[in-house]
């Protein structure tokens, strides 16, 4: 034997568990049994791992929820934005209740022209087609145009002008 002992030393049992081990991730922070809306701490980490939730389940409302009041509560436009536009997409033409409620409680943070953007698609919600407004946001498709790449000319003229 080494003297080794399996038995915690006095200054490990007397350490903070924090400065043991540090912040635990945000999967780990969020209660999720229940469907509390704070995710406590405003931090990065939060918020990336809320963008990933939402972009792995476009269907998680909850998520969706907690982003947008993280964004919120950050104060931070561009990301309340993009996460608004997500929920949009997300919900379709259903969900306008939740849609308006979060809306309502980010106003303070939208600009006007946002607001009233996100305000005339409430009752349709946002196609992943068009484009976002919002850098921030995760669920469009990024498609813009036609997918044609080629079509076929049958007017007898040939490429070139010559006959």
């Amino acid at each position: 034997m080494t003297g080794m002992t399996d038995q915690p030393t006095a200054a490990s049992r007397d350490a903070p568990f924090s400065s043991e081990l540090g912040v635990p991730e945000p999967e780990f922070r969020i209660e999720y049994g229940t469907h509390h809306l704070d995710v406590g701490s405003a931090d990065e980490a939060m918020r990336i791992y809320l963008a990933r939730k939402v972009a792995a389940v476009p269907t998680d409302l909850l998520a969706h929820t907690r982003r947008i009041l993280l964004a919120r509560r950050c104060n931070d436009r561009e990301e309340t934005l993009g996460a608004l536009v997500d929920l949009f997409i997300a919900t379709g033409p259903k969900g306008q209740g939740l849609r308006q409620r979060l809306l309502d409680a980010c106003g303070a943070v939208l600009s006007t022209k946002h607001r009233l953007m996100l305000t005339d698609r409430m009752a349709m919600g946002w196609s992943a087609d068009t484009p976002s407004p919002s850098a921030a946001s995760l669920l469009p498709s990024g498609k813009v145009g036609s997918a044609m790449i080629v079509s076929r000319d049958d007017s007898g003229h040939q490429a070139g002008g010559a006959k």
